[in-house]
C-alpha cells in the first residue's frame, strides 16, 4: 500500500507498491488526463532530501517500475511531478 504525502485536500494521481519493498515499486498513474506531452517526471530522494535517482516516462505511459535494489535499507521519497501540477510524494519503506 502507498504511503502519499501531499498538500490537504489533494487527491492523489498516483499508487506506488509493494510497500515496503525489498527491490523494485510499481508505480501506476492513475489518471491518464494529467499526463501532457511534457510527459511525468519522477525522482526518488533519501530522507535528507537528496535526490537518488531520477526517471522519466513518456506521455501516455499509465505504468511505470523504480529500481530500488541497490539502495540501502530506509525511508525514501518519490517524488511525481507534472507539468502544470503540484508534486506529489509518495513514502516508500525500502527493506
Amino acid at each position: 500500500m502507498s504511503t502519499i504525502v501531499n498538500r490537504f485536500g489533494a487527491v492523489p494521481t498516483t499508487e506506488a507498491y509493494p510497500n515496503p519493498t525489498t527491490d523494485r515499486v510499481k508505480l501506476v498513474f492513475k489518471d491518464p488526463k494529467l499526463v501532457d506531452e511534457a510527459g511525468i517526471s519522477v525522482e526518488v530522494l533519501n530522507i535528507n532530501g537528496r535526490i537518488i535517482n531520477r526517471e522519466k516516462f513518456d506521455a501516455g505511459v499509465t505504468e511505470g517500475e523504480l529500481d530500488m535494489k541497490s539502495l540501502p535499507s530506509g525511508l525514501y521519497l518519490i517524488r511525481v511531478m507534472r507539468s502544470g501540477q503540484a508534486p506529489e510524494l509518495i513514502r516508500i519503506n525500502k527493506m
